[in-house]
């Protein structure tokens, strides 16, 4: 094959990371037939990324291009350093035969190398949609989304988790049409290691649950607790899901209530906390510890010592280490509030190491529990920060703020991942802040700072992990996109330079600025801080087949992301995705100049031999040619070694494949077979008589 090639570059320094790992995505291409000989590369872009502007100077995304277009990559990046461009894209032409692509975008870019010789790369090519032997297409692209099937009730809002043999993904209740009652079923989506899943409906619940609680108990059943009827009536019962079996619980709320979080504790209990009673009128400050009994009728539900710092409900939680559980946000009677609590399940309450005075209040004043607790975070007079808006340069304004008990946004709506690389980090992803804003920001808790009692700050306006020197230029990280009531994915992601883990989060759809609803999906960096080369903690991928908010979504045990149901913007949705490889890059090839062709005599019964010659393409000279015959048994060559053409002889019957590896002027090798078809008393080429076959 004589053309340019493109390939997936790992082992410059610059090129450490793939895309999937949130830093950027290298490639080497190099001009196979004349190294040496180009004297220019250019590339072309049929895609913009709103982040970086546009750095190719095209007009308009996804069009056709003009020969006014064309951007040589040498004044785009003139010092030739490698990945250093702020751009976003950036070029590395030290060595004229090979030009390294280092790209933190994803879309459709064209590589047209130019030199003066006759023949092969003689031209420049102004259009990428002219067909022409000195272009290469590479797509670049983070994944691939398939459809999977259809839900057995399109459904949005619903409760969704991973079932104990964590190939079941277990989606409850929910709305199939806006403002009627919900859904008393559940879906299941059955995975499997290397083909699309299967859905089916798994039994029928004895009240509604929309906006209730799901929960995986140790014994492999869901505690579903709380919700409503999606018109103003909150629940209070508690069921128990086994298979398609459902138990009403002999503990119940004593009050309707709905948008509540919970937790499950190492001692197997559950923490109810927060909510409204279903009207938005009432917000719940109460906690409650659910335990199982030797059957549901013997399940107990008792309200804990301590209260949350305010009532409000769709709050998010996160279970720490040591039986903590972390509650988070939510909307309180004014609006979405940005108040941080710690249940904590110990019985020591006078702890002043890990909750100072300074910035936790202690609250166990309640009926008397377990001996239970929670922790206050103080968040003092709020300030809305400003909103972070990218490109940064080394001239922006840097975050100043220290970390505080309390999040720096106001925000509902939003999502709350632990990261697994043992950090204990929880990271805070949009929302909707008390103005109604769709937000872009980023937030962490992490343990580790003030001291080891915890606090909250931008992602990248700390040291990842809060252990370092201060960052020298410390920007807020924000998304690509604003969103809300989106969904975020940990992903399993392994430094291949360290073997350690090193945590990634998809993001994907949700709802956005103007209430628009997203197909798009992005991947944050929980470690990045800001450089030139690295503008953005998030890069994109690829966006969703459906448009889709308040969806389920989960990651399945065979590594492929799973999203199901949501809202459309006009109705509640059926269909489900997952996305495959979450790297993913490809080069459509272009036409080539061929090496050349095989083309056979016909065998006519009684004949001597066989003939099978290759004919090379013009501006081709090959300096040498090895012929083989597979399998070889009962076959006679009668020359050929060496030369264009090879004789072979057989009376047995079947499938044969001669093979030619040829060696042109360049010293470019290529091998090229044909398959024989034997019927004696004749045979065909390629099964299909005596067509030429073409060798690239």
């Amino acid at each position: 094959m004589r053309a340019l090639s493109v390939e997936h570059e790992a082992i410059r320094a610059w090129c450490a990371a793939p895309l999937a790992q949130g830093q950027r995505a290298c490639f080497l291409v190099t001009d196979q037939a004349q190294p040496g000989n180009v004297t220019t590369y250019t590339w072309y872009e049929l895609h913009d990324n709103p982040l970086y502007g546009n750095p190719l100077g095209i007009p308009a995304p996804d069009l056709p291009l003009n020969s006014g277009n064309t951007v040589n990559i040498a004044s785009l990046n003139p010092t030739n350093d490698g990945c250093s461009d702020s751009l976003g894209i950036s070029f590395d032409t030290t060595s004229l035969s090979i030009s390294h692509l280092c790209i933190r975008d994803t879309g459709i870019f064209y590589a047209v190398a130019t030199n003066n010789n006759a023949g092969f790369l003689s031209n420049t090519v102004a259009d990428p949609n002219t067909t022409a032997s000195n272009m290469v297409q590479l797509t670049v692209n983070v994944g691939t989304w398939t459809a999977v099937g259809t839900m057995d009730d399109p459904r949005f809002d619903a409760t969704y988790l991973l079932l104990a043999n964590s190939d079941h993904f277990w989606v409850a209740s929910g709305q199939d049409v806006a403002g009627l009652p919900p859904l008393e079923n559940a879906d299941v989506y059955t995975s499997t290691s290397t083909t699309a899943g299967t859905w089916g409906l798994l039994g029928t619940m004895h009240g509604y649950h929309l906006d209730g609680t799901g929960t995986l108990l140790p014994n492999g059943n869901v505690l579903l607790a709380g919700g409503s009827d999606g018109s103003g009536d909150g629940e209070t019962a508690i069921e128990i899901a086994a298979g398609a079996s459902y138990t009403v619980s002999g503990a119940a709320f004593p009050t309707p209530t709905t948008q509540q979080v919970a937790g499950l504790l190492p001692n197997q209990s559950v923490v109810l906390a927060g909510g409204q009673d279903g009207t938005f009128s009432n917000f719940y400050n109460t906690a409650y510890l659910y335990t199982m009994g030797s059957s549901p009728s013997h399940d107990t539900l008792v309200k804990s010592k301590g209260t949350l710092s305010v009532g409000r409900a769709g709050s998010r939680s996160v279970t720490l280490f040591g039986g903590r559980i972390l509650i988070i946000g939510g909307q309180d009677a004014t609006g979405p509030d940005n108040n941080v609590d710690i249940y904590d399940s110990s019985t020591t309450d006078e702890n002043t190491t890990t909750y100072p005075a300074s910035a936790y209040t202690i609250s166990d004043s309640g009926t008397a529990g377990s001996g239970d607790f929670i922790a206050q975070a103080k968040c003092g007079n709020y300030v809305a920060p400003p909103v972070p808006v990218l490109p940064y340069t080394t001239s922006s304004t840097p975050w100043t703020k220290a970390p505080t008990p309390c999040m720096a946004w106001k925000r509902a709506y939003f999502t709350a991942t632990q990261l697994d690389d043992g950090t204990g980090r929880v990271i805070v992803i949009g929302g909707e802040d008390n103005n109604g804003n769709v937000l872009n920001s980023i937030e962490v808790w992490d343990p580790n700072v003030n001291g080891g009692t915890g606090a909250w700050y931008p992602l990248g306006t700390l040291t990842p992990g809060g252990i370092g020197a201060p960052l020298a230029d410390p920007f807020p990280a924000t998304l690509l996109t604003a969103r809300m009531e989106h969904n975020a994915i940990l992903l399993n992601v392994v430094n291949p330079t360290t073997g350690l883990k090193s945590p990634k989060v998809l993001v994907l759809g949700g709802m956005g600025t103007g209430g628009s609803v997203l197909s798009s999906a992005e991947i944050i960096d929980p470690d990045w801080v800001w450089s030139p080369a690295i503008p953005s903690a998030s890069i994109p991928a690829s966006s969703m087949l459906n448009a889709r908010t308040l969806a389920a979504a989960t990651l399945l045990p065979n590594g492929t992301v799973l999203a199901a149901g949501g809202w459309s913007g006009s109705a509640a949705l059926s269909q489900s995705e997952v996305l495959n490889a979450l790297e993913g890059y490809t080069t459509a090839t272009p036409a080539v100049v061929d090496e050349g062709t095989l083309q056979g005599t016909p065998y006519a019964p009684g004949a001597q031999y066989a003939t099978i010659t290759f004919s090379p393409a013009s501006n081709v000279a090959i300096t040498n040619y090895s012929w083989s015959i597979s399998p070889s048994a009962g076959t006679t060559i009668n020359g050929g070694q060496g030369t264009p053409v090879f004789n072979f002889n057989t009376n047995a019957a079947g499938t044969f494949t001669v093979t030619v590896q040829v060696t042109d002027q360049y010293g470019i090798s290529t091998a090229c077979s044909v398959p024989i078809v034997v019927t004696p008393p004749g045979w065909t080429i390629n099964g299909a008589g005596n067509p030429p076959f073409v060798c690239p």
